[in-house]
């Protein structure tokens, strides 16, 4: 589950399992959600007498996101977050824009990876929006999407900003940042579940309205 800064509801009552992710200029910093605080929702005519809260985080300064992670157990129940142990997860600033084509090796927990990207093309051997995945492998091992194809969005630019291992499984994670044609902007964080699949989720945000903005959540395999 992902949630910006525009609220918490009675469903996010579990605060102490939400935590800031930062971008500093030397990578990411992750920080739990210590500290709440309330404040009043506006009048309602059809509730005149109902006097409304809704709890918001105190943070320090302004997040790209804030996350709480649950993984599906079997049979379907939700298991109990993670615990992100270190405030700052050992990793690297890429800044590097997907292009067709694009591979670059990273070393990450003590491995080296190979990111790359592959695309569609119409008749006339032009990309298809949307059709870009990014990629991840080890030598010997199948690539793994990292992030998947979004058939139809048209994309300014599509932004691999940092990668690292956030979870403690030994695998890289990443953050990408997406820029749309219509100057949306999304912002994504692609998790490492097991060996062979991630939980991608984010939210995009209007720079012009900074106050509205989207959650949405997947999963990827092995292709």
């Amino acid at each position: 589950e992902f949630l910006t800064t525009s609220g918490f509801g009675a469903a996010q009552a579990e605060y102490s399992r939400w935590h800031a992710l930062y971008l500093r200029q030397d990578g990411l910093e992750i920080s739990p959600v210590t500290k709440m605080k309330s404040e009043p929702m506006p009048f309602s005519w059809a509730n005149p007498k109902q006097k409304l809260v809704r709890l918001q985080p105190e943070l320090a300064g302004q997040p790209v996101m804030l996350l709480r992670v649950q993984y599906k157990l079997n049979g379907g129940s939700t298991g109990s977050a993670p615990t992100f142990v270190r405030t700052r997860p050992a990793g690297l600033l890429l800044n590097e824009v997907l292009r067709e084509d694009w591979r670059q090796t990273v070393r990450v927990a003590g491995k080296d990876w190979t990111l790359s990207t592959s695309a569609l093309k119409n008749a006339q051997a032009r990309l298809l929006p949307g059709s870009m995945e990014l990629k991840v492998a080890v030598p010997g091992a199948a690539p793994i999407v990292v992030l998947g194809k979004t058939q139809g969005h048209v994309f300014k630019e599509q932004r691999v900003v940092w990668t690292g291992d956030l979870n403690g499984d030994g695998l890289p994670d990443f953050y990408i940042r997406r820029t749309l044609a219509t100057g949306l902007v999304d912002h994504i964080v692609s998790l490492s579940a097991d060996s062979a699949s991630y939980v991608i989720a984010g939210i995009t945000q209007d720079p012009d309205q900074p106050q509205f903005d989207f959650t949405s959540g997947g999963s990827t395999e092995a292709s």
